[in-house]
């Protein structure tokens, strides 16, 4: 929200203004900033860590398929599963 402010009759009144539908639809520099890094590990291999229990923390190899933009959740793919487990996509 912007203030203005008018001088009217020798008073100061400040007036607001609102911020048009687009304005509020556009992400910030820094969040398209962020949007961005995320949209481009897209065909690259992360880390991720898995959190399953507040003591142990589970680290795997992935390759990012897609990142959501909307949702801001990536869709990856397990490259590297165990013996016991079958390789797949996890989001």
């Amino acid at each position: 929200m912007s203030l203005t402010s008018n001088i009217v009759d020798g008073r100061k009144h400040k007036r607001r203004g609102m911020k048009s539908d687009s304005d509020i639809s556009r992400p910030s520099p820094s969040m398209q900033s962020h949007i961005d890094a995320c949209v481009s590990l897209k065909d690259k291999q992360v880390v991720v860590r898995v959190t399953s229990d507040a003591k142990m923390d589970e680290w795997f190899v992935v390759k990012v398929i897609n990142f959501d933009e909307k949702t801001k959740k990536f869709e990856v793919l397990d490259e590297e599963a165990g013996d016991d487990e079958e390789g797949g996509v996890q989001k």
